[in-house]
């Protein structure tokens, strides 16, 4: 699968995706993390996960 995809850079704090929106790409990072977050009643946004390449073969 890593054949078939394409490097990108993203911009730090970028929104890869947007609850009742549909999903257009797929991410796998090689290189840092990707930060699951969600908003909490008061405003607030917590980190709840966070997705590397620890299981991403090389490229």
């Amino acid at each position: 699968m890593v054949g078939l995809g394409e490097t990108v850079t993203l911009d730090v704090r970028k929104a890869l995706f947007e609850p009742g929106r549909p999903v257009h790409d797929v991410y796998f990072p090689y290189n840092g993390v990707i930060s699951l977050v969600t908003p909490l009643r008061d405003g607030h946004v917590i980190e709840v996960a966070t997705v590397g390449n620890e299981d991403i073969p090389p490229g």
